[in-house]
């Protein structure tokens, strides 16, 4: 009997889970920061019209406004401004950190980009709330804060 009401608990759970909208599938700041960088340093930046900053995809992590204006800065002698580097091909991971709630519906979460030589370069991204969804606005390069 007790088994029983277990499995009627947890199949309730579930459904109500899954049955309020986004209430479960919701991503946590850190989640969003992994699958940013999981799919930004996957993308061919060789070719000037497929760099990620130009590919609509962008706009699943990032704010219009932030795209718009890393757009209007970038040239081909620019640091990226996600990754704070020149190239970012020699990155072998990305290190997320524990986001911190900044103000309503604001978090900093700290990240360290790990090159294959083991040298580290940290920045700390910005997710605001656009739309009922965290995007990233900014990405700021930790250096001088430490």
């Amino acid at each position: 009997m007790k088994k029983s009401a277990l499995v009627h608990v947890l199949v309730l759970g579930i459904f109500l889970c899954y049955s309020q909208a986004g209430y479960c599938s919701e991503q946590t700041p850190e989640q969003i920061v992994r699958d940013f960088y999981a799919w930004y340093l996957s993308q061919d930046g060789n070719d000037g019209e497929k760099i990620p900053e130009r590919r609509a995809e962008i706009y699943n992590f990032v704010s219009k406004q932030t795209v718009d204006a890393v757009l209007s800065q970038i040239n081909c002698k620019t640091l990226s401004y996600f990754t704070k580097l020149g190239v970012f091909g020699g990155i072998a991971r990305v290190d997320v950190g524990t986001a911190v709630p900044a103000g309503a519906k604001l978090f900093v979460v700290p990240i360290t980009f790990i090159h294959t030589n083991n040298d580290r370069v940290g920045a700390l991204v910005v997710l605001h709330e656009e739309a009922g969804k965290l995007r990233i606005t900014k990405v700021i390069d930790k250096y001088p804060f430490f």
